[in-house]
């Protein structure tokens, strides 16, 4: 082994008591569900943010993450994962939580890290029965979907973002929330360029820079 790679090495380990990793260590891994829900215990312990499960399915367990400001009304509705062929979301939110951790608490937050666990694991755009979940609030097929109209049915939010990859479009497209017109849910698009999938993951962490 060259010194390099030794180095490389080192940069890249996730040390056991550590609460964040090298960038490179969470872009690489950006499919490890499991990984991913550890690190938001880890910052729940942290900081006193409550990571709760709302729903099953698919031999996974999906989790919300709320903060102790959160009301029921005038709160911020965040969610990435929902399809998992679009990891740069799920990674961007949790980088952004993690770098924000002192001030979590001051921001009445309810998040979802990931929508769609399976489909994160499997880098599918479709859970394991092949539905489109982000096509599905409108029934009641899916049990995510029906937890999550359930879980936020007392809930009125100021805004929404709800966070998705699309690494061949261009530029940033957003859309008005038709719900509530003080809200917004957009759709962060990221420019092709030789390293995709990397240039997405920062165009979704630099979408929630507003709230830094």
């Amino acid at each position: 082994m060259t010194r390099s790679d030794d180095e490389s090495r080192r940069r890249n380990a996730i040390p056991a008591n550590a609460s964040f990793v090298a960038p490179s260590s969470l872009e690489n891994q950006c499919h490890h569900y499991a990984l991913l829900i550890q690190r938001w215990r880890a910052l729940a312990r942290q900081t006193g943010i409550r990571i709760r499960e709302f729903a099953r399915a698919d031999d996974a367990r999906g989790f919300y993450v709320s903060t102790r400001a959160l009301g029921t009304e005038n709160g911020i509705y965040i969610s990435a994962g929902i399809h998992g062929d679009e990891p740069a979301g799920v990674v961007a939110l949790l980088r952004w939580a993690e770098q924000n951790a002192a001030r979590l608490n001051t921001i009445p937050l309810m998040m979802f890290p990931c929508l769609n666990p399976w489909g994160l694991v499997n880098n599918a755009r479709r859970d394991a029965s092949g539905n489109d979940l982000n096509r599905l609030f409108h029934l009641e097929t899916s049990p995510v979907i029906a937890a999550l109209k359930r879980l936020l049915l007392p809930f009125q939010f100021s805004s929404a973002l709800m966070l998705h990859e699309d690494f061949d479009g261009q530029g940033l497209s957003g859309a008005s929330d038709i719900r509530r017109p003080s809200g917004c849910t957009c759709t962060i698009r990221a420019g092709r360029s030789r390293s995709r999938r990397r240039r997405s993951l920062r165009s979704n962490a630099g979408s929630l820079r507003k709230w830094r």
